[in-house]
């Protein structure tokens, strides 16, 4: 279906140059105003009608929000990089997990979605959320009040709900190092099901494991309990196949297609992620 409605309801529009100015008018505007990266979730669901925002504010022209850069361990990535830009950024080399991900995603979005965007839309199939999660990245929130860096998982709350404020603004990404030995890999099939993992590798011992899925569930989040059914143990079929059932534990028994392919994707990018991790 190609979407030609037009905006029908009147709004005011802001550009802030800085992260100051823009603050400044979530704390003035608060649940009136909505932030406008990209666009390619805010614009759809104003077009049908599915909120309607008094106020918008671009935040498309403040140079920070558009920067890479190394900061101590992390490497940080402005929460307007698109993702186009975060693929072909050399700083981004190592993660080659994202890029996995970001593959996934239609041309066009690439080109126009950013990655803050798409964190703060929360949907429970964003490509960007489950490599994230097993990244273990962090974000950085700013408001008049202060700012605070937290654990993304603690973002998502539900299916396109956040823990975020009305007048706070997502910044920063914060990518950890990687560590040389280990792997990562990422999966998803028809949207309905996505898998990122990272594995640590000592011999055929596992020795970390981070495993986030998405798709057709609550929220993007952890599957902490496969994890520890993983992390320091041999590396087996038998630690493979508990892990996966953990994984898929709390999807709904009726629904039985969901479950099958999540057993197929689960094996599928744990096997890749342990490969890589040679």
């Amino acid at each position: 279906m190609v979407n030609t409605r037009i905006l029908f309801n009147e709004f005011e529009y802001h550009e802030p140059k800085t992260v100051a100015e823009a603050v400044d008018l979530l704390a003035r505007y608060g649940k009136d105003a909505k932030i406008l990266a990209g666009g390619t979730n805010l614009i759809v669901d104003m077009k049908l009608e599915k909120i309607s925002p008094k106020h918008l504010i671009y935040i498309g022209k403040i140079p920070e929000l558009r920067s890479i850069a190394k900061v101590g361990s992390d490497l940080v990535v402005g929460a307007n990089v698109s993702f186009f830009d975060m693929m072909r950024a050399p700083e981004l080399k190592d993660y080659q997990i994202l890029r996995e991900a970001f593959e996934s995603i239609q041309l066009e979005i690439r080109r126009m979605g950013t990655i803050g965007g798409n964190i703060c839309n929360a949907a429970s199939t964003a490509s960007a959320a489950p490599p994230l999660l097993a990244l273990e990245a962090r974000v950085k929130v700013v408001s008049k009040r202060g700012s605070r860096i937290v654990p993304l998982e603690e973002l998502f709350v539900g299916d396109r709900k956040t823990s975020l404020a009305p007048d706070e603004l997502l910044t920063e990404i914060h990518l950890p190092a990687l560590d040389g030995r280990c792997g990562a890999a990422y999966g998803e099939i028809k949207r309905k099901i996505k898998f990122a993992v990272v594995i640590g590798r000592q011999g055929e011992k596992c020795r970390y494991c981070r495993i986030a899925m998405g798709g057709d569930i609550e929220k993007p989040r952890r599957v902490k309990e496969a994890e520890s059914l993983l992390e320091g143990r041999s590396f087996d079929d038998n630690a493979v196949n508990a892990a996966c059932e953990a994984a898929v534990a709390g999807i709904d028994p009726e629904e039985w297609y969901l479950r099958e392919i999540a057993k197929y994707l689960f094996q599928k990018v744990v096997q890749e992620a342990w490969q890589r991790a040679r």
